[in-house]
């Protein structure tokens, strides 16, 4: 059996939950591993897994746009061992919501499932991994999804660490009906680069662009706050604030962070990060600088 609890403090938001991140029970053997409760998504971690990712815990983080944690997670992971290594998960996540009013002002229940697959392999001993993944996020409020795709692969070799990922998010007819725009959807391209200098010491860079296919709806907050381009706020029960993009808009951003590990138990970072992006993404600020420190320990 197994079971984990994780938590959270944050003086400045006053998040002091005890299970509000990966928090689950489960059992595990030959079969594989199977887990219910909070948990990241498969498609998050194959991403991960293939190095989509700046492993920065600062700021300076920077990641695939779709990077979920959910409740009610129901998981399985099957054995990489009985698949030649390769790593294979599935999710399934009970959604409960109301439709939005139809013209007489009636809400039903409009209940669904949030669906996650990640698939990565190793190719060879050559230090090559391949990820893929899909993920379908159900809303009930307008009964359609958002539905993302990414195919990563990372090469390590002695002390480089180098990926690239690609990842495309297309939102669903009714939502962009709803919205007032049509065809809403982006592309992500992220390079991330990591260097060990020995000793425990490290550098992480990473460069991300985001390009819009058509008009989207951005989370603003959300966006100065940690780079993410929030479309999960479809899946409240209402749209959240959101400002238009235009079409011919990307965003850029770059991270640098160092880091020192002391052991398997802590590790310290420093890092920033400068995005930069079109007038109206940004309601005519066209870039922002972040600076972040971060400590993990560890308690085994």
């Amino acid at each position: 059996m197994r079971a984990q609890d994780n938590g959270a403090i944050t003086t400045s938001t006053g998040n002091n939950q005890l299970a509000n991140r990966n928090t689950f029970v489960g059992i595990a053997g030959g079969f594989g591993t199977f887990v219910i409760g909070n948990h990241d998504t498969p498609y998050k971690i194959v991403a991960r897994g293939a190095g989509a990712v700046s492993s920065a815990d600062t700021v300076a983080d920077l990641r695939l746009n779709v990077d979920r944690r959910l409740q009610g997670a129901i998981a399985y992971i099957a054995p990489a061992e009985a698949l030649g290594g390769v790593t294979v998960a599935v999710a399934v996540v009970p959604v409960k919501g109301e439709k939005a009013a139809d013209s007489a002002g009636k809400v039903k229940n409009n209940d669904g499932f949030h669906y996650s697959l990640g698939v990565l392999a190793p190719i060879g001993d050559v230090g090559l991994t391949v990820g893929a993944g899909y993920e379908s996020a159900f809303v009930p409020l307008l009964d359609d999804t958002i539905d993302s795709f990414f195919l990563g692969v990372n090469f390590k070799q002695d002390i480089f660490s180098v990926g690239l990922a690609f990842e495309n998010t297309a939102v669903g007819d009714k939502i962009s009906k709803y919205a007032g725009i049509k065809d809403i959807g982006y592309n992500t391209f992220l390079l991330p680069v990591s260097v060990s200098l020995g000793d425990g010491l490290f550098v992480n860079v990473a460069y991300k662009l985001t390009q819009f296919e058509k008009p989207d709806l951005l989370d603003s907050a959300a966006l100065l706050s940690n780079g993410s381009y929030v479309i999960d706020a479809f899946t409240a029960t209402s749209l959240q604030n959101g400002i238009q993009v235009d079409l011919d808009e990307s965003v850029n951003q770059f991270s640098l962070s160092v880091g020192k590990n002391w052991g398997k138990d802590l590790t310290a970072y420093a890092g920033v990060k400068n995005t930069s992006a079109g007038e109206k993404i940004y309601g005519g600020k066209k870039s922002a600088a972040d600076f972040g420190v971060g400590l993990r320990v560890s308690f085994n």
